[in-house]
């Protein structure tokens, strides 16, 4: 969890340890709503994997569950019955929540060389796969490499997301209005960026767009890459894993630094204080367009 708590200083989550009396570890990881994270961890007897198993994921109230445990051909076996028996016995189990981290066999707590090996590849998991994949909407290289690949006028597609993020979307015209764009430039751009996950279309309204998670997190990381923290442990961190950093990539560092630059100085975007629309407190959803399901329910 010390991984977790240092990497909210780059300010994409906030990080609250709790007390889970249960579990061996616990915290909260803040975004737009609370993501309770608990874990357990396994170092001898492997038949006690199916009760861990269980244990974590009786709790309801749980976003990841994460399970550390030795690496061996029995608690693995253990590990497989135990996820299909629970999948025959609870259909609908939300078992999307679980993070095993195996760890080698023959680890040894006493060396201090074993400790480093281990402690590395629990952060990459924790980074790659819960990190990213979950509190920070799988943001990945491809999405970002997509957006930096736009042409025309520099600033406009962030711009976009940004204005939709605050304001939210009513329809094109008013849009470029706003944005003082050509009413024809946005329909591709809009494209773009749900193409690269940014945006979301209710299945119901195919004219309708609303930022997601992966937008929400992409904006903020443009606000920290802007803000020069660039050499902030945590965030470069992160930086590395959208390989963002790393030898000739660092183009599309640069290519995101310039088109925030654009939105700042060209559109008036202002990232250092997002507060994002929440579209069902407000009377601008559009008239006789279905909300998406679980708007509202956070």
């Amino acid at each position: 969890m010390d991984y977790l708590e240092r990497a909210a200083s780059t300010r994409l989550y906030s990080f609250l340890e709790n007390d889970r009396k249960k579990f061996d570890f616990g915290c909260c990881l803040e975004r737009d709503w609370t993501r309770p994270i608990i874990g357990q961890t396994l170092w001898k007897h492997p038949e006690g994997v199916d009760k861990d198993l269980r244990t974590l994921l009786a709790d309801p109230d749980a976003e990841v569950c994460i399970y550390i445990a030795r690496h061996s051909v029995k608690a693995r076996n253990v590990w497989a019955e135990g996820i299909n028996d629970y999948r025959r016995g609870v259909p609908g189990a939300k078992l999307y929540r679980l993070r095993p981290i195996w760890i080698p066999g023959d680890f040894d707590l006493g060396s201090d060389l074993h400790r480093q090996v281990v402690s590395d590849l629990v952060v990459d998991r924790l980074s790659s796969d819960v990190l990213l994949n979950v509190i920070l909407g799988n943001l990945n290289p491809e999405a970002i490499r997509h957006f930096v690949a736009s042409s025309g006028r520099v600033g406009l597609d962030l711009a976009i997301l940004h204005r939709i993020s605050i304001l939210g979307f009513v329809n094109v015209p008013r849009l470029a209005s706003q944005l003082d764009a050509s009413r024809s430039s946005l329909p591709e751009r809009l494209t773009r960026l749900t193409g690269c996950g940014f945006l979301t279309q209710p299945s119901s309204s195919a004219s309708f767009y609303y930022v997601s998670l992966r937008g929400r997190v992409f904006l903020e990381l443009c606000r920290e890459v802007l803000a020069g923290r660039e050499d902030d442990a945590e965030l470069k961190r992160i930086l590395e894993l959208l390989n963002l950093v790393n030898g000739t990539e660092r183009r599309h560092l640069d290519a995101l630094l310039f088109r925030a630059e654009a939105a700042v100085s060209g559109f008036g975007v202002e990232l250092q204080e997002l507060n994002y629309f929440r579209y069902w407190e407000s009377d601008i959803w559009p008239p006789d367009t279905p909300r998406p399901a679980g708007f509202g329910d956070s």
